[in-house]
């Protein structure tokens, strides 16, 4: 069987995926060449968190913390692009009151991860109930080559032996929190005890600098927030746009980056005409 291991584990090399965060279950139900896993077929997924599936990024419970990709672009599934928009329609309450629900949406955060998380628990309730997909508590601390496959050492002591390992990272932990310093601006704590007037400084000027200005706002805070980085650039909006079928490219025009750049272009941003002399 396969083994998808811890994503803070510092491992250099793992098989079919770790904690899921960005992967749907259904995706990692296949072996390293693509193809679907088979009948006797396990795979670990080994998570030390308390929740498999939303990982770091779509742990958030602020529903202010939106996606920064239109739900059309979110799909799990790669060959059923509107996966997440219609599981989204089967689910308005997960959504704030009176949202559209379409491809262009900038869905919460934390609605994403329940998508994940309902992904793995459809994954359980399969047609072999689950036998693929062993749900591992626990953390992963080493890794050694074993026979013709791997053996990992979780903190546990439990051995597991895999035939590959697949390492799916997701995001860094966060730095440790010092007295008046938050390293991880997702933790609650980290805006709950700030006193509405104090002045606020804040490392970055990026979409977590974003996070933490609303959530300060939300909880009331009316003090200056100062926002430093080395170039002092703040995210561009999305701007609305109409979804675009692909073009049909000659074979030799998807081996070349360039060339798809250049009918990209032409399609769809052509040059304005010259005007005359």
């Amino acid at each position: 069987g396969m083994a998808i291991l811890d994503r803070f584990n510092a491992l250099t090399k793992r098989v079919a995926g770790a904690a899921a965060q960005e992967q749907a279950p259904e995706a990692l139900l296949q072996d390293p060449s693509g193809q679907r896993c088979t009948e006797g077929d396990v795979i670990h997924l080994v998570e030390k968190s308390e929740r498999f599936g939303p990982g770091l990024a779509y742990a958030t419970g602020n529903a202010s913390h939106v996606l920064n990709v239109r739900a059309g672009n979110m799909s799990a599934f790669p060959e059923d692009a509107s996966h997440f928009v219609e599981w989204l329609r089967g689910r308005p309450e997960l959504l704030p009151p009176a949202s559209a629900i379409d491809d262009n949406t900038f869905v919460p955060r934390g609605v994403y991860g329940t998508y994940i998380q309902s992904l793995i628990g459809e994954a359980l309730k399969g047609e072999d109930d689950g036998a693929m997909l062993s749900l591992v508590p626990d953390e992963a601390v080493g890794m050694k080559p074993q026979d013709a496959g791997f053996a990992i050492e979780l903190m546990s002591g439990r051995p597991l032996k895999v035939d590959a390992v697949v390492l799916a990272l997701g995001n860094q932990p966060p730095d440790t929190s010092l007295a008046g310093y938050f390293g991880n601006p997702w933790d609650p704590e980290a805006v709950s005890y700030i006193p509405a007037k104090s002045a606020v400084m804040i490392l970055g000027t990026g979409l977590t600098m974003i996070d933490t200005v609303l959530s300060l706002r939300e909880k009331g805070h009316n003090g200056p927030i100062f926002a430093f980085s080395r170039r002092g650039l703040l995210p561009r909006q999305h701007r609305s746009v109409q979804s675009l079928a692909p073009a049909a490219l000659e074979q030799w025009q998807r081996r070349s980056l360039s060339a798809l750049l250049r009918q990209t272009r032409a399609r769809h941003a052509p040059r304005p005409p010259i005007p005359p002399p």
